[in-house]
C-alpha cells in the first residue's frame, strides 16, 4: 500500500501489521489501538491524527512526520523513527524504549 491515501479515516483496532505505508498520507485520521508493529513507515504523513494506545513496535519510519498528533499511551518501543518528526505531538506515557530517535525533532514550535 505504497503511497496510499488513507486521510480523515476512523480504523480503532485495526490491524496494519507489516503493511508497507511508505509515502503514505494518514493526516487527521483516527487510529486508537491500532497495530503498526514492524510496519514500514518511511515519509508517512501522519499529520494530526489521533495514535491513542496504537502500537509501532518494531516499525521502520525514517522522516515518518507525527506533528500535531496525540500520542497517548503510543507504544514504539524497538522502533526506528530517525529523522522523524513529533512537532507539537501531545500525550501522556509513550513508550519509546529502544527505540532510534537520532535527529528526530519534538519540539514544540508554533507553526509557521
Amino acid at each position: 500500500m505504497e503511497s496510499a491515501v488513507l486521510d480523515r479515516v476512523h480504523a480503532k483496532d485495526a490491524n496494519f501489521c507489516e503493511a508497507d505505508l511508505t509515502k503514505a498520507s494518514l493526516q487527521n485520521a483516527d487510529f486508537p489501538g491500532a497495530d503498526f508493529s514492524k510496519s514500514i513507515l518511511s515519509q508517512a504523513i501522519f499529520k494530526g491524527s489521533r495514535l491513542c494506545e496504537a502500537s509501532f513496535a518494531g516499525a521502520t519510519g525514517i522522516e515518518i512526520n507525527m506533528e500535531d498528533t496525540d500520542l497517548r499511551e503510543l507504544r514504539a518501543g524497538d522502533a526506528n523513527f530517525s529523522k522523524g518528526s513529533f512537532r507539537r505531538a501531545k500525550g501522556s506515557e509513550p513508550i519509546w524504549q529502544k527505540a532510534n530517535l537520532q535527529e528526530a525533532d519534538f519540539s514544540f514550535l508554533p507553526r509557521t
